[in-house]
């Protein structure tokens, strides 16, 4: 199928978030992204395009750095939105604690986790974290593929909706450009979620090479603005500026794929963004099959994406024949 017609499905399906968000509901959206990753901010951008575009009203937003639940004030019929993405589990611990912070702080208001991967390494902790969700009466779980839902739903969680990433609400957003037709970026992730099987990938790149010395400089200062505002209760201005300074840096973002006929990436955004620009993509996997999961739900249909062979085996090519058998 084309690439075109899958990604125009998949910014409609959206519109099923209005189930649990009602109709022109006001919001409040938090942890949303103050980090170097174009690919949370591509997120950002797609829920406040889609809030607009169906009629919501965000009355607020707080980051994870100017978000205080004792402090910040939330208005009591507002709808609270949580970030989507892939921190949902024990590998990003501290969006994983506002998380939880937030369910447990405020049980009378509706609360909507947008869509997210969900994955723990720890039974204990995703059996905690379970038994958290299940307890609020009013908690709706948006999961980013089938087997985050199947797991919301093995686990008793009631309001668990199935939904594609919201940078999907994108689609259009930027107006089709030819690319060089041999040209290809490789794009590799360098934190926690890198894969630590997978063979080196020369020359590779990351998110924040699309950024030049200015860039990281804003950045810096926009993050301690942002824990400032959170020290002093909220009383800066720091939404709005920011807004302009991620536009900017996802600008940077396109700027460094759209050149590219293919990108070969083990970054789930960096294969979004590459798909809402019309552009082919290699797909290798991240550290726990993120980028699986999500083409097994969303994209097995779209031509435009192609999934990398699989490395070979590194132990087996490194023991001799006939050796390491049988023990």
């Amino acid at each position: 199928m084309e690439n075109g017609a899958v990604m125009h499905g998949l910014a409609l399906h959206l519109d099923a978030l209005d189930a649990a968000l009602g109709t022109r509901a006001d919001t409040v959206l938090l942890d949303y992204p103050v980090a170097e990753n174009i690919g949370d901010f591509l997120i950002h951008v797609g829920t406040e395009r889609h809030l607009a575009t169906r009629g919501h009203r965000l009355v607020a937003s707080y980051s994870g750095f100017n978000f205080d639940p004792r402090r910040t004030a939330i208005p009591p019929r507002a709808v609270i939105l949580i970030q989507g993405g892939g921190n949902f589990g024990d590998l990003w611990p501290d969006h994983q604690a506002l998380r939880e912070g937030v369910i447990a702080r405020y049980p009378d208001h509706r609360i909507v986790s947008l869509p997210q991967t969900i994955h723990f390494g720890s039974d204990s902790a995703c059996r905690a974290a379970m038994q958290l969700v299940r307890s609020h009466r009013h908690l709706t779980v948006c999961a980013r593929d089938e087997d985050s839902w199947k797991l919301l739903r093995a686990a008793g969680v009631a309001n668990a909706m199935l939904l594609p990433d919201m940078a999907h609400a994108l689609w259009g957003a930027w107006m089709p450009m030819p690319a060089d037709p041999g040209g290809t970026l490789t794009m590799r992730r360098r934190d926690v979620e890198r894969p630590l099987d997978a063979p080196p990938a020369p020359e590779s790149r990351d998110w924040p090479d699309a950024w030049d010395r200015l860039d990281r400089l804003l950045f810096r200062a926009a993050r301690k603005l942002h824990v400032l505002d959170g020290r002093l209760g909220n009383v800066l201005p720091v939404a709005g500026p920011w807004r302009r300074l991620r536009d900017h840096l996802v600008a940077r973002g396109v700027a460094m794929l759209r050149p590219h006929a293919v990108v070969s990436t083990d970054r789930l955004h960096v294969m979004l963004l590459a798909l809402l620009l019309d552009r082919r993509v290699e797909v290798h996997d991240n550290s726990y099959g993120k980028l699986g999961r999500y083409i097994a739900t969303w994209l097995a249909a779209n031509g435009n994406v192609s999934r990398a062979p699989a490395p070979p085996d590194r132990r087996a090519a490194a023991t001799p024949e006939g050796e390491g058998r049988g023990r």
